[in-house]
């Protein structure tokens, strides 16, 4: 298995293989949503001090602007982040699921910013404002939404799930 990739860092530092990168990432994301009582955040430094209600409320901006920029018939009216799918569960209990330009401005006059519990948004690419494909206010910001897949199962038990909206 090749842990090191050829690609040197400028002080001639090996970086490791970004599929391998994603696949531990992934797994301290499950573990922390499965254990609240570990705290991965404490270990973060400098840009990537991380805090839970800010990361719901750049969620929750970047949804507003997707929604104020759709035409009514769903097109893209102008410019926008490029979000591809939004993840949120509420303090009602309910899991909510938009993807592919389906944003319906319901969420937003329903949920405030307080009243998200967990938030994620997956990007169509890397090629969007942030430079990045996922993010979610339980781990921040991923170079991939692989991790996405575990993630169904441990927020349906960790929020006690009773219902779910999906629109795709």
């Amino acid at each position: 298995m090749q842990v090191f990739n050829r690609v040197r860092y400028h002080k001639g530092d090996f970086c490791l293989d970004v599929k391998i990168y994603e696949k531990l990432y992934g797994a301290l994301c499950c573990m922390k949503l499965m254990h609240d009582d570990i705290d991965f955040d404490k270990l973060r430094t400098g840009k990537a001090v991380f805090n839970k209600q800010e990361m719901i409320s750049k969620i929750y901006d970047i949804m507003a602007d997707e929604c104020a920029s759709l035409n009514p018939d769903g097109n893209y009216a102008g410019k926008c982040h490029g979000a591809f799918a939004f993840v949120s569960v509420t303090k009602d209990k309910v899991f909510h699921y938009y993807a592919a330009g389906l944003f319906p401005d319901e969420f937003l006059s329903k949920y405030s910013k307080e009243d998200i519990e967990f938030f994620g948004v997956e990007f169509a690419g890397i090629y969007n404002n942030y430079g990045i494909a996922y993010m979610d206010s339980e781990c921040g910001e991923s170079f991939t939404s692989a991790h996405l897949l575990f993630y169904n199962g441990i927020i349906e038990e960790k929020f006690g799930i009773k219902e779910k909206v999906v629109y795709d």
